[in-house]
């Protein structure tokens, strides 16, 4: 039942657009208290990607919980879940892609979150999220992120910002 909800979440954003916020806004609550220490790994999964999605189509909710969300970023990498840091690496990139003026003043937190995302997941599909939000990031600001940043992921990845910055 709880999946249903959150897949009806984002889906409802992105039909109703923001007529769907005061709704959201009503939600959140019920929503962040899933991210909880004591809720399943599954749940907590599920809301930040039910986050993510929702963010994607209302980007302008993103400004109304942004210092939560980057807490709530830190916090749940903590629990070195690659399934979780997957999904909170994707939410990062979105949030940063979708609403850049508010996000830059977070970039050097952000970035903290998705280089241990990278360094510690042992799933590749975490560690491709991380390179993900990075260029999200990048595309979105690319003068604000700092290339000895960019160099901690990997070479390849280095390469392609350099080529980037070059074009």
């Amino acid at each position: 039942m709880f999946e249903y909800a959150t897949d009806l979440v984002p889906a409802l954003s992105k039909a109703l657009g923001n007529e769907f916020k005061p709704y959201f806004l009503k939600m959140y609550n019920h929503l962040i208290l899933c991210t909880q220490d004591n809720i399943d790994i599954d749940e907590k999964l599920q809301v930040m990607g039910t986050f993510a999605q929702t963010f994607k189509h209302l980007p302008n909710l993103i400004e109304v919980y942004q210092d939560k969300f980057i807490r709530l970023f830190e916090k749940l990498i903590e629990s070195k879940d690659d399934g979780l840091n997957r999904n909170v690496a994707f939410c990062c990139g979105i949030c940063c892609l979708k609403n850049p003026k508010v996000m830059l003043v977070h970039f050097p937190r952000i970035l903290k979150v998705l280089s241990r995302v990278y360094e510690e997941s042992t799933l590749l599909e975490a560690k491709e999220n991380a390179l993900a939000a990075l260029a999200r990031m990048i595309i979105a600001s690319q003068e604000n992120v700092p290339v000895e940043e960019v160099k901690k992921f990997s070479v390849f990845f280095y390469i392609i910002f350099y080529l980037f910055c070059q074009v």
